[in-house]
Parts: C-alpha cells; structure tokens; sequence
C-alpha cells in the first residue's frame, strides 16, 4: 500500500548504482535497492540550497531544526 504517490508534493526516487537509494532510519542503514515506487524508504524529499541564506530559510522551516543535514 502506497501511502502517498512519488508525484505528491516533493517526493522522489534516487537512482543511483543501477538501483534507487533506500535509507532505513531505524537501523541507520543507506544503501542501493530494487527501485520500487511505494517505498517509502526510497522517497526523498529534494531541496535546493544555493547559498547560506538558502540554508537559514531550510533550518528555519525544517521540522527537525537541520537534523536531517547531518
């Protein structure tokens, strides 16, 4: 079960190595996987960051304070 599709809002398959990027958040764990849409550990939220005032406003709305950056 799909619980959004990968063309709501800023969701993303990254393919990378002849597979998608996966990342389990649980075990720490990134790697390349069979691509498969409903994933959710293979949808990627893409943000642009040109310079640091790019930045300021990214930690400024990320709900996680800039967590997800390191």
């Amino acid at each position: 079960e799909m619980i959004f599709s990968p063309s709501d809002s800023n969701h993303n398959l990254l393919f990378i190595n002849g597979g998608c990027l996966s990342y389990d958040d649980k075990e720490l764990d990134i790697n390349s996987k069979h691509c498969m849409v409903g994933d959710p550990k293979q949808m990627f939220q893409m943000h642009r960051v040109e310079d640091i005032e790019d930045m300021k406003k990214y930690l400024n709305t990320n709900p996680k304070g800039g967590e997800a950056l390191k």
